[in-house]
């Protein structure tokens, strides 16, 4: 220890070069050393009666309440330690960090904690990026070694599972069948991109190293984007439910989209006790925009899948592992059912996709189109128009079928929505931009007016610019778009009518057929609420 510690006395006033002998006996020493600070050994600061605390360089007067003996086990007990942990770093082996790789897939991997991970190779978590070459222990000297030996500190016990429970975990996701899924976690700071992995124990939400969840990490101030993991024992799974919501329209374009959140219901009794008094929710989403068929289609499946597992909960875990359980769920993000959640999760996921925030609502009923069918017309109306809501101007069944109380209800409205659906159930009708009115051989309107169906899948016909032919209306009916024959014709007995193709739109006939019995027409116009 003589090359370790040089011991001094004396008060403030004799300080110098001169090193005298220690009195190991008196009851306060006053001594100096010289080391570098580490987890092992903290700085210590100077303290003498009367004096100010002042700091020479790495050298550090001390006055401590104990025997010099005592400072040198401690010294020489953590020295010990940290040569316990110099000697678990040989037989390292490299590893190139893949695109998909994290580190909680690391510790399954390579049955490692990920805290060692980052302590081997000196790195923080924000600095484990692909491409990065990394030291990994060999998996001969992993079993060997076997970490630590019954009747050590905890404390190593700890580090050696991570907050999941890795050692329980790797065994765990060794068993049974796999799938993964790329999904959004809907959180209330967004939606966290990464790669959702169910198998008949455990639900993991593994989150990528993109610069979406960079942003987010910023934004709700977490340090790592391994933050944004979660975690779900089946057996803490209540329910799952596949959650639809209402049609939406682009702010900037005619797209509009329908989004399906699997929405996971957790029970109270989890780690995180604040949840006691509430059930929480966690909601995912498919990371599909571009699809709409293909993205119901993979929501089902996932849903499907979730619901599978929960309702076939594994009993394979060992009696003295059960207990590790609730270790298992973690649950960064959460949601409570209340009366704003849709309203939350609407405002979440348009964020994805550009969806405005406002949807467009029917203030009347209707008995042709239903919500989503009614957004999808509006998508394709002027930008001007896409916020606004639509009431009912005219409908056969309440108002008769009278050609004139058609007129008269649609005079100073505009623009408006016609709707028709025939006894074939074919709907089909036309955007226009004006209200008809009688002008006696002379077409009016402009280009925003377009056709539209529902045959088969929605489809609109806009101007081609061939022709000016829009809007003609007279006594004998209301037609829209022409060439040769009409795009869309509507009879004055609002009985019958036909449509053909025309030059003004190129479109395709509306209906099954030609010609067509109406059995609902409506029209649909600005709503002032």
């Amino acid at each position: 220890m003589k090359n370790i510690f040089s011991y001094f006395y004396g008060s403030s006033d004799s300080k110098n070069n001169e090193v005298k002998d220690p009195k190991i006996d008196q009851q306060f020493e006053t001594f100096l050393f010289e080391f570098t600070s580490n987890e092992y050994f903290p700085l210590y600061e100077k303290w003498t009666k009367g004096e100010e605390q002042e700091y020479i360089g790495l050298q550090l007067f001390i006055i401590l309440d104990f025997k010099l003996q005592d400072i040198e086990d401690i010294y020489l007990n953590n020295y010990d330690q940290q040569l316990k942990f110099q000697q678990e770093e040989t037989n390292l082996v490299d590893y190139v960090v893949q695109e998909d790789d994290t580190l909680f897939g690391l510790e399954l991997k390579f049955n490692i904690n990920q805290n060692r991970i980052l302590k081997l190779n000196d790195i923080s978590p924000e600095c484990f990026v692909p491409g990065m070459k990394i030291k990994i222990p060999s998996v001969q000297q992993e079993q060997s070694q076997g970490f630590i030996q019954e009747g050590e500190t905890n404390d190593l016990q700890f580090n050696q599972s991570s907050f999941y429970g890795r050692n329980l975990m790797d065994e765990i996701m060794s068993k049974g069948q796999t799938k993964k899924f790329n999904v959004y976690y809907v959180t209330n700071y967004g939606c966290i991109e990464g790669v959702l992995t169910v198998n008949s124990d455990v639900i993991l939400f593994d989150p990528s190293f993109v610069d979406r969840n960079k942003e987010l990490v910023q934004k709700c101030h977490k340090q790592s984007i391994l933050n944004f993991q979660a975690c779900l024992m089946t057996e803490d799974v209540i329910s799952v439910d596949l959650n639809e919501l209402p049609m939406r329209i682009a702010k900037s374009s005619s797209k509009c989209f329908k989004d399906y959140l699997v929405m996971v219901h957790i029970s109270a009794n989890v780690s995180c006790k604040k949840l006691l008094e509430v059930l929480p929710i966690l909601t995912f989403r498919i990371q599909n925009d571009d699809d709409q068929k293909e993205f119901k289609v993979q929501s089902i499946d996932l849903c499907e899948t979730l619901a599978d597992v929960v309702k076939t909960k594994s009993e394979r875990m060992l009696d003295e592992q059960k207990k590790k359980e609730q270790d298992l769920t973690i649950i960064p993000f959460y949601d409570i059912q209340d009366a704003t959640l849709t309203e939350k999760l609407i405002e979440r996921t348009n964020q994805l996709w550009g969806g405005q925030d406002f949807i467009p609502q029917m203030v009347s009923d209707s008995q042709i189109l239903d919500g989503d069918e009614m957004i999808q017309i509006i998508a394709c109306v002027p930008s001007i128009y896409k916020t606004s809501n639509w009431k009912l101007i005219f409908s056969n069944v309440i108002h008769g079928s009278s050609y004139l109380t058609l007129l008269n209800n649609c005079e100073n409205h505009s623009p408006l929505i016609l709707a028709v659906k025939d006894f074939n159930e074919c709907k089909f009708g036309a955007f226009l931009n004006e209200s008809p009115q009688l002008t006696f051989g002379k077409f009016f309107g402009n280009g925003e007016t377009f056709l539209w169906t529902f045959k088969n899948d929605f489809k609109t016909y806009n101007w081609t610019e061939a022709n000016n032919y829009f809007i003609f209306c007279e006594s004998d009916g209301l037609a829209v778009g022409c060439g040769e024959k009409f795009g869309l014709y509507i009879n004055h007995s609002l009985m019958h009518g036909n449509t053909n193709q025309c030059e003004t739109y190129k479109n395709e006939i509306l209906s099954t057929s030609n010609d067509f019995s109406i059995q609902i027409l409506e029209v649909w116009g600005l709503s002032e609420q």
